[in-house]
């Protein structure tokens, strides 16, 4: 027979509070007549459980292009581009083949 023998040892329960994801602001625009800028996020601030804090801001830039048969591209781009591209001006892009989708990093302005 084996004895039994009391276990003496200590514990401990803790909680621990987390900051976590909880919702995303965005700002976006159709044209280049307003600068680009960031939406408010209207934290709360309040202190412990329930109080927010900003993120990573992250931001991207499009163009929208229009091909033959009125197909329509979007292409991200850096802010410099985006900002110097002219409405309905035109550009080169390659389209593959069997997917059908825009190949990017191959957009040029024409001259």
């Amino acid at each position: 027979r084996y004895r039994q023998e009391p276990v003496y040892d200590d514990r401990c329960y803790f909680t621990v509070d987390r900051w976590s994801y909880s919702r995303s602001v965005v700002s976006n625009g159709e044209s280049q007549a307003v600068a680009p800028y960031w939406a408010n996020a209207q934290l709360q601030f309040a202190s412990g459980v329930g109080a927010e804090r900003e993120a990573d801001r992250d931001e991207t830039y499009l163009l929208i292009l229009r091909g033959d048969n009125d197909a329509v591209y979007e292409c991200e781009v850096s802010f410099d581009l985006w900002q110097n591209a002219k409405a309905e001006s035109a550009w080169t892009l390659e389209i593959g083949v069997v997917n059908g989708q825009p190949r990017c990093d191959t957009l040029t302005p024409v001259s």
